[in-house]
């Protein structure tokens, strides 16, 4: 029974935070998946299936990758500085993303509320659907990725501590 635990954690560090965190990454990974499935084979000018199914699924997936990121983000006290650095990177591109679609303004706090014009709509095709805000190009297999390069590249030493919890019963 340990040698089973010890291959889940192997193949799950991130349970050693929170096992709720880890499920919802996983369900992350897969709607990512089914996101490069279904935007893999587009190209400029093509006709494009399943197109609103791939915003629907995008729009869904940087809403739940933001929020997924924001709660490791609340307990940078268990994480190493190096996984804090690197969160702190994906993070900023989820916001960046996040903002236009929740809110439908651009991200900058309360002090720079600026309103979109149509950065949540596609600008283009290329293996995924591409955004412009404030200028840059946001692809979302390329978020995706970055999201599951991050995803992979977390091991045990990365984790101090669990995600802290209240030991009072109700």
């Amino acid at each position: 029974m340990a040698s089973n635990i010890n291959k889940m954690v192997e193949d799950n560090p991130l349970i050693l935070f929170s096992l709720y965190s880890c499920e919802q990454a996983q369900r992350l990974e897969r709607v990512a998946k089914e996101l490069e499935k279904i935007t893999s084979k587009w190209e400029a000018g093509s006709c494009i299936n399943d197109f609103t199914k791939a915003y629907d699924l995008f729009y869904l997936w940087v809403l739940g990758a933001y929020e997924w990121s924001r709660t490791l983000n609340e307990h940078k006290k268990c994480f190493s500085m190096e996984f804090q650095d690197k969160l702190g990177t994906l993070l900023t591109t989820l916001t960046i993303l996040r903002v236009p679609f929740a809110k439908q303004q651009l991200s900058g706090g309360k002090k720079n509320k600026e309103p979109i014009y149509a950065e949540n709509s596609v600008t283009g095709i290329k293996n995924g659907l591409v955004f412009n805000i404030r200028g840059k190009s946001y692809n979302s297999r390329d978020v995706t990725n970055q999201f599951l390069e991050f995803l992979h590249s977390i091991g045990q030493e990365d984790i101090s501590h669990n995600i802290p919890t209240n030991t009072k019963a109700n």
